[in-house]
């Protein structure tokens, strides 16, 4: 049997965890001002097993279940908190009429208002409130038309120059006869998702401000540092939030996590060379953030660089009329994603602010010059390989 310490520690526990749900509501409240059509209702932790969190209209309560919180990230457990909190804006403000089901049209409208995941608007999340995985969402991402296409562009860089033609006639051949067919389906509003990457620290580095960069610039999200609770240390901690299609964050969260390690693995190599040498300097710290700037610099540089011969190659294919219309057309559908996640980021988070990140800190010259020439060195793997994965859960 558990001791009296430890069950005022855990009752202790869940008073604060108690809070933090409230605060949450309270945040969710206030981002979308709600006080507009509802009252605040009571929030409060409940034992059940089976519903993971619960609208009670008569006595006006949400209650969230402890099994939730053991069990599942601090961002599933908030989109629980926005999908009953649709269930009180569908009761209270839409009201919802006897013949629609609970979620119904109503309560699709009540998820839109406050932006609840996609994932989170079904009766599923009652049982099962864990994200799917981007795996499982870029499994359906594309048209078997798409798809199709995709596979005989790639065939057109085939080395063998006979395949690479028919493969390239074959895709332009497909392209004009279902083109109708494939602006339909390239219009469609998109499902855009986000994806939660922790930090596990309560602020965030120059860094960690440049993998944003380059993922937001290079990679086609969207990013922004956000704050989520951690059961584990009972205090908040920097989260960045990835906002995409899924097959994009899925390309980001691989590309975070590539640059992480690497850089990592090259201060690793950095030190064991400045050891061999003699030449450990006075601070560590100084040393590794100055190295880490060096990188940085180098991977930028190089990465541009890249780009830039990248558009050099496509240049004699743009003078193709086919090509020029393929082209006119994905750019422009491109601008429209681009402002559809603007969009989206704006509601998702709609009191927002964009900061710069910006310090004032010791440098090491020396390192910078070392980082600089290993970034350059550094390339972004274009594919990902499915056993490569940090296949985390799609949270929002």
């Amino acid at each position: 049997m558990p001791s009296s310490a430890d069950e005022t520690w855990q009752s202790q526990a869940n008073l604060i965890l108690s809070r933090r749900l409230s605060r949450e509501y309270n945040l969710i409240f206030d981002n979308y001002k709600l006080d507009r059509y509802i009252k605040p209702a009571t929030l409060a932790l409940s034992k059940s097993q089976v519903n993971m969190g619960e609208w009670h209209k008569t006595t006006r309560v949400i209650s969230i279940s402890l099994a939730l919180c053991e069990k599942f990230t601090w961002q599933e457990i908030v989109e629980v908190i926005k999908h009953e909190t649709a269930h009180q804006l569908s009761d209270e403000h839409f009201i919802v009429p006897p013949s629609e089901g609970v979620h119904g049209q109503t309560f699709q409208k009540a998820c839109e208002l406050i932006c609840v995941a996609p994932w989170a608007r079904s009766a599923r999340v009652h049982k099962q409130p864990g994200a799917p995985s981007l795996s499982e969402l870029c499994a359906d991402d594309d048209s078997p038309l798409e798809i199709k296409i995709k596979k005989l562009l790639n065939l057109s860089t085939s080395s063998n120059e006979h395949e690479a033609q028919l493969a390239l006639a074959k895709a332009r051949e497909l392209s004009a006869k279902y083109q109708k067919s494939f602006l339909r389906e390239a219009t469609k509003t998109p499902h855009i998702h986000s994806l939660s990457i922790s930090l596990n620290r309560k602020r965030r580095s120059e860094f960690d401000s440049f993998l944003a960069m380059v993922l937001s610039e290079y990679f086609r999200v969207k990013t922004i540092f956000t704050y989520e609770w951690s059961q584990t240390r009972m205090h908040d901690t920097m989260v960045l939030d990835l906002v995409g299609l899924p097959k994009d964050l899925l390309m980001a969260e691989h590309v975070y996590y590539y640059l992480q390690q690497t850089f990592e693995y090259l201060w690793n190599n950095q030190k064991k060379r400045l050891s061999e040498d003699n030449k450990m300097p006075h601070s560590m710290r100084v040393a590794k953030n100055s190295y880490y700037t060096g990188l940085m610099r180098g991977f930028a540089k190089n990465l541009k660089a890249a780009i830039k011969e990248e558009k050099k190659v496509k240049q004699p294919l743009d003078k193709d009329p086919d090509q020029q219309s393929a082209l006119a057309m994905y750019n422009s559908l491109a601008k429209k994603q681009d402002a559809k996640l603007d969009d989206y980021l704006i509601k998702k988070y709609p009191r927002m602010q964009r900061r710069n990140y910006s310090s004032r800190r010791m440098i090491d010259k020396e390192q910078i010059k070392a980082g600089e020439r290993e970034g350059g060195k550094v390339s972004v793997r274009k594919t990902i390989n499915a056993s490569d994965g940090n296949q985390k859960k799609l949270l929002s």
